[in-house]
């Protein structure tokens, strides 16, 4: 822990230091106390900068090569590439929806009763969210690979609404 840091001439000077090291032979930690002490470090005040941005605000190509820099040094980049991938799938949801919407338009029940029909759309519009947020949970959660977790949801409800729509009387 340090009471205060700052980055001079290539490297990082902590203040008020107070250090713990694990001894390898027991349980104990060594506490050591320092007034001063400079650490080289390869971090930059910059790449601070760059760090406190959340990947959704994030352009793209920005989160691109975001990711390229965390996988270059040496981290796990899984929930930037979820990410990455949810900002191509996401717009998709516009084709599904206008597909399960005009499949529900046509259907007969939809033209005696609107108040069914549009609470059907939104049903349809829910479920889709909830599912596209589950997905992209068990992507940040390595448990999906990044390109399937981002793009399950779309796959599952374009395949429901070309049935919903073959199925339109």
């Amino acid at each position: 822990d340090a009471e205060k840091g700052y980055y001079k001439q290539g490297e990082w000077v902590f203040e008020n230091i107070i250090e713990q090291i694990h001894a390898e032979d027991s349980m104990d930690y060594d506490v050591k106390s320092y007034d001063k002490k400079s650490i080289p470090l390869t971090i930059k005040p910059e790449d601070l900068g760059e760090i406190t941005k959340k990947s959704e605000e994030m352009s793209f190509f920005e989160l691109k090569k975001y990711v390229n820099k965390v996988e270059e040094e040496g981290y796990d980049a899984t929930t930037y590439k979820v990410d990455l991938n949810g900002k191509i799938a996401f717009p998709f949801i516009c084709i599904i929806m206008v597909l399960t919407g005009a499949a529900t338009g046509m259907r007969s029940f939809a033209k005696d009763n609107i108040p069914v029909a549009i609470a059907i759309g939104v049903v349809i519009s829910f479920m889709y969210w909830i599912m596209y947020g589950f997905c992209l949970s068990l992507g940040y959660g390595a448990i999906l690979p990044p390109v399937i977790s981002a793009w399950i949801a779309n796959l599952f409800f374009l395949c429901f609404g070309i049935l919903y729509l073959i199925n339109t009387e």
